[in-house]
């Protein structure tokens, strides 16, 4: 027994050693095994992201992208094309959208345009037989109707009256078919109630806080009246007046007051105008006080030293979500023309800083038709309300343009479109 234990204990060793290298290379096999993996699903990985940006282009080239160029300045269009293939890509393909939030921002065009150029339409909307002129429009879209209404101030001859007078687009709804629009108009003359001889430059819009529709006019003091159904010419109320009489500023009444505009914020309501005088002017009241209440609050806004620096047709708009609000005059140049200048500020209230000219010759194409320049207009509207909201980087202006040389009053005007380019 004694010699036996030795042996046993040499047979148990060498087995285990055995065993122990067998593990071993079985280990190394293993590991080798994992290395070739990891190297082959790096391999693939690499195919897949090739294969998710294939899918990514497919997706691009795919979809829709008219709505891009129509709301994108055309150079702007292959950047905006990108950068919705990327959101369409993290949200079809589950990428870790980490990929995304890593990349570059390659949208470099600003929160709203610096400078401005325009693309102008033949002459779009004609005055009816037997009218000389078709202006001052306002123009927004019907939700409720799916049509657009424009308001516009008509008149038949030289020595007629103005008055208000109403379209409707029926079958265009994102107002591109150009082509059609003319023949798809349906006139109706709005009656102002008998006490009112003269009524122009409306501006119309949706109070999101009683729900109606207002149309405000001049007569010439500040004028509006309201309806539920803006594609009915003849369902306005009668005609009510915001003032006892013309507007009173710093104790000086304005006696050419036009072109009254309302735009409300979140606690006030304004109303812009002008007064050929070289001045735009300011009245506000509060927003649950609306429309009662203007007499109360006015300012002098700017004041040019020319006259004519500041004469008519003043629109104010927000800006999107950008925290600006754009205001525009239109003015006279030295020839005689039409243009119109732009300011930008934070608040209604102001203050106003001027920056590039909105319209003019030099950067309007397209209408020569027009022939002293574009004139009084508004954006087209698809948000209704109060706030003037559009998006800054997809505006179209309908404006009026002039047709004919002689006396002012007794000048042929129809409407035009203007389509935002880049510059």
């Amino acid at each position: 027994m004694v010699l036996r234990i030795p042996h046993i204990l040499f047979f148990l060793l060498a087995a285990g050693y055995l065993v122990a290298c067998q593990q071993t290379k079985f280990i190394a096999e293993e590991l080798e095994h994992l290395t070739t993996e990891d190297s082959t699903a790096l391999e693939t990985g690499a195919t897949d992201d090739s294969e998710t940006a294939s899918d990514s282009t497919l997706l691009s080239t795919d979809l829709d992208t008219d709505s891009v160029t129509e709301t994108i300045p055309d150079s702007m269009s292959e950047m905006g094309s990108e950068s919705d293939s990327m959101t369409d890509t993290e949200t079809n393909t589950g990428d870790d959208s980490d990929s995304v939030s890593d990349s570059p921002d390659t949208d470099t065009r600003g929160v709203r345009p610096l400078e401005y150029n325009w693309q102008s339409s033949p002459e779009l909307i004609t005055p009816l037989i037997g009218e000389l002129a078709i202006k001052d429009p306002s123009i927004t879209f019907d939700e409720a109707s799916h049509h657009w209404v424009i308001y516009t101030t008509a008149k038949q001859d030289p020595q007629a009256l103005l008055r208000l007078a109403h379209l409707t687009i029926e079958k265009d709804p994102d107002f591109k078919d150009l082509d059609a629009i003319s023949s798809t108009i349906k006139w109706q003359i709005t009656v102002s109630p008998d006490s009112i001889t003269y009524a122009a430059a409306p501006h119309i819009f949706k109070f999101s806080v009683d729900k109606k529709w207002y149309l405000v006019f001049q007569t010439p003091r500040p004028t509006y009246m309201t309806t539920d159904n803006p594609t009915d010419g003849q369902s306005w109320s009668d005609a009510k007046f915001f003032l006892n009489g013309n507007p009173v500023i710093d104790g000086v009444t304005i006696n050419e007051p036009v072109d009254y505009w309302v735009i409300c914020d979140d606690i006030f309501c304004h109303m812009f105008f002008s007064g050929h005088d070289g001045a735009l002017y300011r009245m506000w009241t509060l927003k649950d006080n609306f429309p009662n209440g203007f007499g109360m609050n006015g300012e002098i806004v700017m004041q040019d030293a020319d006259v004519n620096g500041l004469w008519d047709a003043s629109n104010v708009y927000r800006l999107g979500d950008t925290g600006k609000y754009l205001l525009l005059v239109s003015a006279f140049q030295e020839s005689g023309n039409r243009y119109f200048r732009s300011f930008t500020s934070d608040n209604l209230a102001g203050p106003w800083t001027e920056e590039s000219v909105f319209t003019s010759a030099d950067n309007v194409s397209g209408a020569d038709w027009a022939i002293d320049g574009i004139n009084h207009g508004d954006m087209l509207r698809k948000n209704p309300d109060e706030t003037m909201t559009i998006d800054p980087w997809d505006m179209r202006y309908l404006f009026q343009g002039r047709r004919s040389q002689g006396a002012y009053d007794s000048s042929r005007f129809s409407l035009g479109l203007l389509t935002f380019t880049a510059p």
